[in-house]
């Protein structure tokens, strides 16, 4: 846990420092034992959406178990998803769980873990509920979350976001504390 609030507090001073609001996807674990961290995450102005209960192991429940738990403890409705791990998730029970997005899609082309080339790469709605995949680049779906920050040139990298945010009109990628 204190890895996670101490990456968590660094991605928050970088954001404080550029002026930057995010959506922070908080697992139900980490907003129980991180309510200091929570508290700040509100008071910078950045969104809180749920994570699932934890990282590990995620069940059907979690949909709402993390919603509940998280709601409870700021205070707040939470509107958005992400699924640990981006794993699939059904659609209709994050509407039925009371979310307004889903962020759990990445439109990657990555054999044998992301194959999903006929779907969408920019925000959609399906059955109600809106989608906000992971930014890919157009043409050969390369994904640009952490793990591409990690091990690709970092002006590569910039190159690439650069590209989606003129080609798509912005960019969302996501981090991992």
């Amino acid at each position: 846990m204190n890895v996670s609030v101490e990456g968590a507090n660094i991605i928050l001073d970088i954001l404080k420092a550029n002026d930057v609001r995010a959506t922070m996807f908080c697992t139900a674990n980490f907003a129980k034992n991180a309510p200091e961290t929570m508290q700040r995450i509100m008071d910078e102005g950045h969104e809180v959406a749920c994570h699932g209960v934890d990282h590990f192991e995620p069940k059907e429940t979690d949909f709402k178990v993390s919603k509940q738990v998280i709601e409870d403890l700021t205070s707040r409705n939470v509107a958005g998803y992400r699924q640990p791990r981006m794993f699939p998730v059904k659609d209709s029970e994050i509407k039925k769980a009371g979310y307004v997005y889903n962020s759990s899609l990445n439109p990657a082309f990555i054999p044998g873990r992301y194959m999903n080339l006929k779907t969408p790469r920019t925000y959609f709605l399906k059955d109600g509920v809106l989608q906000i995949p992971a930014s890919v680049t157009p043409h050969m779906r390369f994904p640009l979350f952490w793990l591409a920050l990690h091990h690709l040139p970092e002006g590569m990298y910039h190159r690439f976001a650069r590209g989606v945010l003129k080609h798509d009109g912005y960019f969302t990628t996501y981090f991992h504390p």
